[in-house]
């Protein structure tokens, strides 16, 4: 009985064992296969750049300038840090501004899949009480941390945070956005024929453009993602009569958008509007929310049917920031729900869900600006992807 049993554990090592060769196997030849086909180029990324930023997420073998913040544990010790895929080969990591860059070995190691930095690193760590402050700050304590603890707030995580280029070889988990271009009809005709295409912009701080760095007036100058798209439709359809006209306000709701929607929406007589309000909406009811945005989009479409729409269901607050963080993770699903055929035809682009699925395998710190509520350049980027996808055609 004692031989069968150790006769079958045997086989259970030499199957696992086997298998892991395997895995490991096929791991390095994807390696191998994607570094083949990496130019010079494709291994750097030291300042901004239009094709690699909106290189979709969920669809690239090589994530370029992904924002870490190198923060210390409790006890000042660096624990290895996870990035959004399982890293097989660091290409570069530079500091925030993309201007230095860091030696591998010296300065970090791969350790399993993650990025680890060394005793004696050039990285400038951070130190565990800078980030979780003691003293009262604007915002209220933290649940579930420690009593005497407060959120971060008035500090350009940025300025903190280091960039990692890297190849990977896993898949993405997460759900795609998905393709909304044959929808918007109207739209893709004007970009498909190289029509003038007046695209209006109407939200929040977030559409605003706050906090990319060229917002901050610092390198590397990401622009806003409303830029980004236009320029990069551009490119695609090989036509500069695209116009982003920018009337977003920071600060504002969606209460707000209603109110204004006449004179910073419908008299500028846009093809296309994206509404992207609801992160200073936390106090609301998701069925007001969307019954706003649906009567902004009705009053834009007021006197111009042939408008078309997509509305936004705003990336999420920081979870820790009581005031802040509310009811914003239900407006995507108010949002999908809510019949907008009165105002004309309109999609949903989902960046509660994408941002979600980004932070699965990251932490808040490490893709946010100023800890609560605004975008860093990696986040800028990910709304930029999301509108590209949007108009893409299924």
């Amino acid at each position: 009985m004692k031989t069968h049993i150790l006769t079958k554990l045997i086989l259970l090592v030499l199957v696992t064992a086997m298998a892991l060769s395997v895995f490991t196997g096929c791991e390095s030849w994807k390696l191998d296969r994607i570094m083949k086909n990496l130019g010079e180029e494709d291994m750097t990324c030291g300042k901004y750049d239009l094709d690699k930023y909106t290189k979709y997420y969920w669809d690239s073998d090589v994530i370029y300038n992904e924002s870490v913040m190198p923060l210390q544990e409790e006890d000042g010790s660096m624990a290895p840090i996870g990035l959004m895929y399982k890293i097989s080969k660091i290409l570069e990591v530079r500091s925030a501004d993309l201007k230095t860059v860091y030696k591998e070995g010296t300065d970090y190691v791969l350790e399993e899949g993650k990025l680890v930095i060394p005793k004696g690193s050039s990285i400038e760590t951070i130190p565990y009480t800078d980030y979780y402050p003691t003293a009262h700050s604007t915002c209220e304590k933290i649940d579930g941390i420690k009593s005497d603890t407060y959120v971060l707030w008035g500090k350009c995580l940025q300025d903190w945070q280091i960039a990692v280029t890297y190849v990977h070889t896993d898949d993405w988990e997460a759900n795609v956005p998905p393709a909304q271009g044959n929808t918007l009809t109207k739209t893709l005709k004007k970009l498909e024929n190289k029509e003038p295409l007046k695209i209006l912009i109407y939200g929040d701080s977030i559409s605003e453009g706050c906090e990319s760095t060229s917002q901050l007036e610092r390198e590397p100058y990401t622009p806003g993602w409303y830029d980004m798209l236009s320029d990069k439709l551009k490119e695609i359809y090989g036509y500069d009569d695209i116009e982003i006209i920018n009337t977003a306000v920071g600060g504002t709701d969606s209460a707000w958008g209603v109110q204004n929607a006449t004179e910073r929406g419908a008299d500028y007589a846009p093809d296309l509007a994206i509404v992207s309000f609801g992160m200073n909406d936390g106090y609301q009811d998701p069925a007001i929310f969307a019954e706003n945005v649906l009567q902004i989009c009705t009053r834009i479409s007021f006197g111009n049917e042939d408008c078309e729409f997509i509305v936004t269901a705003t990336m999420l607050p920081n979870p820790n920031a009581r005031g802040f963080c509310g009811t914003q993770d239900m407006f995507a699903k108010a949002l999908h729900e809510k019949d907008f055929s009165f105002a004309g035809t309109t999609v949903v682009a989902d960046m509660s869900a994408y941002y979600s699925d980004i932070l699965a395998n990251k932490r808040y710190f490490d893709i946010n600006s100023n800890n609560i509520n605004h975008p860093n350049d990696f986040t800028v980027r990910a709304y930029a992807q999301l509108m590209l996808r949007t108009l893409e055609k299924e």
